[in-house]
Formats: structure tokens, C-alpha cells, sequence
């Protein structure tokens, strides 16, 4: 993706600590482009995935099923 022109779409799940599993589910209108919140019209559009949390350092991501 270097150098390439393209848009950043995000999406958020609320996840609690105390060591419980959470469960996210997205649909690819829920990934909302940053500046404008144009949402995404299909996940063939996507080219990468990140992940990112806030207030903590560490965390894991056990599954990503992308149908």
C-alpha cells in the first residue's frame, strides 16, 4: 500500500476488561470512511486490516473470519 492513494475506514467494539471473551461483528456498512463517514460498500473494497486499543498495551485478536 506504500505510496498509494486510499482511504481509511474504521469501526469500533466496546470491550470491557476481566478476562471475558467479546465477540465483534461487522458488517462492511459499519466501517465508516474517517473524514467524511461514507460507509463501506462492500468488504471486497478492503486492502488491509489493523487493529488498534485504546488504554491498554496489550491485548489479543484469536479469530478473523472474512467471508
Amino acid at each position: 500500500l506504500r505510496g498509494e492513494k486510499f482511504k481509511k475506514y474504521v469501526a469500533s467494539c466496546a470491550v470491557k476488561g476481566g478476562g471475558k471473551w467479546k465477540r465483534c461483528l461487522f458488517k462492511a456498512t459499519d466501517f465508516k470512511e474517517e473524514h467524511t463517514a461514507e460507509p463501506l460498500k462492500s468488504f471486497a473494497q478492503g486492502r488491509a486490516l489493523s487493529f488498534w486499543a485504546e488504554s491498554v498495551e496489550e491485548y489479543a485478536i484469536t479469530n478473523i473470519l472474512w467471508l
